[in-house]
């Protein structure tokens, strides 16, 4: 079941630019929660959700982390790494996040 979960976390929504699954979409809520804002509670859901599926399942995409990482640290860093590839906020939050 996880094999699958993940398989649709990572292709979900399709290449379209500003879909509903696109990184443009997603990282607002992102950076709202490294923020501390209240005003994107849903989007910040919905990353940090996605954020968790992905961290659960590092060892289905074949990474090996030392440790189990915590959300808020890895966040930033994929957030940093989005925010300098504005090219690829097209593709599926997932799939950018997990191969980034």
């Amino acid at each position: 079941m996880r094999p699958l979960i993940l398989a649709l976390l990572l292709v979900s929504g399709g290449a379209a630019a500003q879909g509903p699954d696109s990184t443009a979409a997603i990282l607002p809520g992102c950076k709202a929660h490294l923020e501390g804002r209240t005003d994107r509670r849903e989007a910040e859901g919905i990353c940090l959700g996605r954020l968790a599926v992905l961290l659960s399942n590092l060892d289905l995409i074949g990474a090996c982390p030392p440790g189990q990482p915590s959300i808020r640290p890895t966040l930033r860093i994929l957030v940093d790494y989005m925010e300098h590839r504005p090219e690829r906020w097209g593709e599926p939050f997932g799939r950018f996040a997990a191969v980034h």
